[in-house]
């Protein structure tokens, strides 16, 4: 197992800011296909785990896409460059919402598992 993907995945679940603040580099940056790969690189993933995050990547520039959201200087249907950054920013807002949603359960679940793995030790050395 690739300890820096191990940790790449912990970060994007426990912390919201991690995943939104990646996804918003992505779609605002000039060129995201190359932003991806060069952000992969940085990353250091074993092949096979590179090619995993590669097609996440690219998906979720696709869906970009797909919602008609413009990336870096792209315009599409908007009138003026800030109609356009707002566009991009409202698509990116569901992604913080829903990121600060599962962070925050699954930090809960992480502090009661280690609360419980406390209690357990306190109750068997004592």
């Amino acid at each position: 197992m690739d300890i820096r993907y191990l940790l790449f995945r912990i970060k994007c679940l426990c912390v919201s800011d991690f995943r939104y603040n990646m996804i918003s580099s992505i779609l605002n940056s000039n060129e995201p296909e190359t932003f991806c790969r060069s952000m992969l690189k940085d990353f250091g993933f074993n092949k096979k785990h590179e090619n995993i995050v590669r097609i996440e990547f690219r998906k979720i520039i696709q869906d970009a896409y797909d919602h008609h959201v413009p990336l870096a200087d792209e315009l599409l249907n908007n009138q003026t460059a800030e109609d356009a950054y707002l566009a991009r920013q409202k698509y990116l807002s569901k992604f913080m919402d829903s990121g600060i949603f599962s962070s925050g359960i699954i930090n809960i679940f992480l502090c009661l598992f280690i609360g419980a793995i406390c209690i357990i030790c306190v109750l068997l050395f004592s």
